[in-house]
């Protein structure tokens, strides 16, 4: 589906057109607008825009800038972030990111990736989890365990 704007006090709707312009039809007239002065401004607003993702919370993401996310990288790669830390994504006019769920889940807030990391991080041994669960210790005292060897 091709991108389409609204005009906030005008309401003509620009569709982008496979010239690289956007196309706004009125009655009588159809004029061809470059991108950049349908994208940039604050006069024209996107309508039936997709999410770029939706986070593992249901939270659907738009913008890499506006919109505020965290991250935990959860499988080794060649990136610099360390595995199961929660990183969030300050990211400025210009920078680059790549969207990689196979080695990163994505949350709407810092404690929902704090919560997954807590239930899905490897950090009891074997030997841990056959003392723990063969002895009066509950959940509780688990997680308690867990948190600290984070």
């Amino acid at each position: 589906m091709n991108r389409q704007f609204k005009h906030k006090t005008l309401g003509d709707i620009a569709t982008y057109d496979i010239t690289g312009m956007y196309k706004i039809s009125s009655k009588f007239t159809v004029s061809y607008i470059e991108s950049r002065y349908i994208e940039n401004s604050n006069d024209w607003e996107e309508i039936n825009k997709k999410p770029l993702f939706v986070t593992e919370d249901g939270v659907e993401i738009y913008d890499l800038i506006k919109d505020r996310f965290y991250y935990v990288r959860t499988s080794n790669s060649d990136y610099y972030n360390p595995l199961w830390k929660v990183s969030d994504n300050v990211l400025m006019e210009g920078d680059t990111f790549t969207y990689e769920p196979q080695y990163e889940k994505y949350f709407s807030s810092k404690q929902a990736a704090e919560n997954y990391i807590i239930i899905n991080k490897p950090c009891l041994s074997y030997a841990d989890i056959q003392f723990y669960i063969g002895s009066p210790y509950t959940y509780k005292r688990i997680m308690e365990v867990i948190k600290k060897r984070m």
